[in-house]
């Protein structure tokens, strides 16, 4: 999830990816395409990229909710 949520602050660049990440840019399309084979959604080309988008920002919400659940007593 890291990766991705990297990749897409660097507006999808794999190169600048990488070098935040301090891999390889091969390691940034192995990890991309690992993201795609497990969840069905592509998020290579920047027509995929909403679905997955989407995903990270329910579930930084979702943390921050129970988060703050457990913070309140």
């Amino acid at each position: 999830m890291s990766t991705l949520r990297i990749h897409i602050g660097n507006d999808l660049d794999r190169q600048r990816t990488a070098a935040r990440l301090g891999v390889h840019p091969n390691t940034v399309d192995y990890r991309l395409k690992r993201v795609a084979r497990l969840t069905g959604h592509d998020p290579v080309p920047s027509t995929g990229i909403w679905k997955p988008t989407s995903a990270l920002t329910a579930y930084g919400y979702h943390t921050a909710l129970r988060s703050d659940s457990r913070s309140v007593t």
